[in-house]
């Protein structure tokens, strides 16, 4: 009896062995099958969005003397004026985000993915708060992760606009009198996997990722209802839930 129960508790540790092994290999497996699959599914369909708040600048051209080598007089120096522009921060006086979130779980090898379309309004406006007349240059980035861009638009009160896109971003150049508003909106469609997220600060163009926010909104709704917020960022001041989701 003592050799049977010895014989069964050895079989039964030798099956606990083999399903640990096998559980930690399976586990493996899918976890850098996971990976693969999400760079592929990133490619296709776009990975976690980040869309940067606007920058603002005021141009300014500056006058100096400066002093340099004469051409042809060896040993002599001559004074010449050169011109240089000079760009200033500029707060954004108001800012109404809008972003639909539209859930859709695609599936690549075994595995699922949540997949996202996104349509994305943002209402900027500001003022020339100097005493003479200033040129503004107003820069939007686009999220880096995005596959497909559709609707791509830029208004200046109201009126379509031509804007260079230069490193993945929506430049405008617009001259306002003292005191004059302006008002900026920008919208598109595109699609993501994962996450998407709104940046108050654009690090990358102002260098610190600190800037001002004044009178900022934004509104988020979404077709589904399972939604998480990230760590760092912040959460609603208010929320409604709907047959659909929030």
């Amino acid at each position: 009896m003592t050799k049977r129960i010895i014989a069964v508790a050895f079989i039964f540790l030798c099956c606990c062995v083999a399903w640990v092994i096998l559980g930690g290999t399976v586990h493996e497996r899918t976890r850098s099958q996971d990976l693969d699959m999400h760079r592929e599914v990133g490619r296709l369909w776009g990975g976690e969005q980040v869309q940067h708040a606007p920058t603002l600048t005021r141009l300014e051209t500056v006058r100096q003397s400066v002093t340099r080598p004469k051409e042809g007089a060896p040993g002599e120096t001559e004074s010449v004026t050169v011109t240089r522009e000079v760009t200033h921060p500029a707060p954004l006086a108001q800012s109404r985000v809008g972003a639909d979130l539209e859930l859709e779980h695609r599936r690549k090898g075994l595995l699922w993915y949540p997949t996202y379309g996104v349509a994305f309004g943002g209402a900027y406006a500001f003022a020339n708060e100097t005493d003479e007349t200033a040129t503004y240059r107003f820069r939007f980035r686009l999220p880096d992760a995005a596959a497909v861009f559709g609707g791509v638009t830029l208004q200046v009160d109201g009126e379509p606009v031509e804007a260079t896109v230069e490193s993945g971003a929506l430049q405008h150049e617009m001259e306002l009198e003292p005191g004059e508003r302006a008002a900026v909106r920008v919208g598109y469609t595109s699609g993501g996997t994962g996450a998407w997220r709104y940046e108050l600060a654009d690090g990358a163009a102002s260098g610190s990722g600190v800037a001002t926010i004044r009178d900022f909104a934004l509104t988020m709704t979404t077709d589904f209802r399972d939604i998480d917020f990230p760590g760092g960022t912040l959460s609603p001041t208010t929320k409604k839930r709907t047959e659909s989701g929030w």
